[in-house]
This record gives structure tokens, sequence and C-alpha cells, in this order.
């Protein structure tokens, strides 16, 4: 696959993956507080969805030749390993 496309793909994944992931930290810390959303653990029913397009935005760095720059692999990174230690935190009932 051409290497411009499979940036535009990552860069996308990265994106939405970024945007769920501060979805549910938010959706988190705002139960923390005490002042949560009447339903806000439906949000971490889509967690998988948010670790499943991190977990592809990390292939495809992992893939993409020239590397990307490090931080956007570390930004995939993130996107996959913080909702999944919150989706652990939520099933804990630690909030």
């Amino acid at each position: 696959m051409p290497q411009p496309v499979l940036k535009s793909i990552f860069t996308l994944l990265l994106i939405v993956s970024a945007c769920g992931t501060f979805q549910l930290g938010r959706d988190y810390v705002q139960a923390l507080f005490g002042t949560p959303d009447a339903q806000w653990q439906f949000a971490f029913a889509l967690a998988p969805m948010v670790i499943f397009l991190g977990a592809a935005a990390i292939v495809i760095a992992r893939l993409h030749r020239p590397p990307l720059p490090r931080i956007l692999t570390l930004g995939a990174w993130l996107a996959t390993l913080v909702p999944v230690a919150l989706s652990a935190l939520v099933g804990l009932h630690a909030y």
C-alpha cells in the first residue's frame, strides 16, 4: 500500500481512538468526583472498539517505512492502553 495512504489511515485511526479515549477518561473522572451522567458506564461498552482502533494504529506504525515519528507511535500506544486500564478499573468497580 502506498505510504501516504498508510499515513492517512494511521492519522484517522489515531484521531478516532484518541477522541474515544478522551471521552472514556472524562466519564471516569466525572464518576470519581460524583457528577456522572445517568448511564455513564454504558460508554465503556464501546471501549473494545476504541482499543481495537488504537491497536490497528500501532500495527500501521510498526509496518510503516520510514518509521513514523516516535510521538505519533507513543500516542497510538496511549490511545490503546489508557482505555484498557479504564475498562479494568470500571470492571473492578474502582470509582
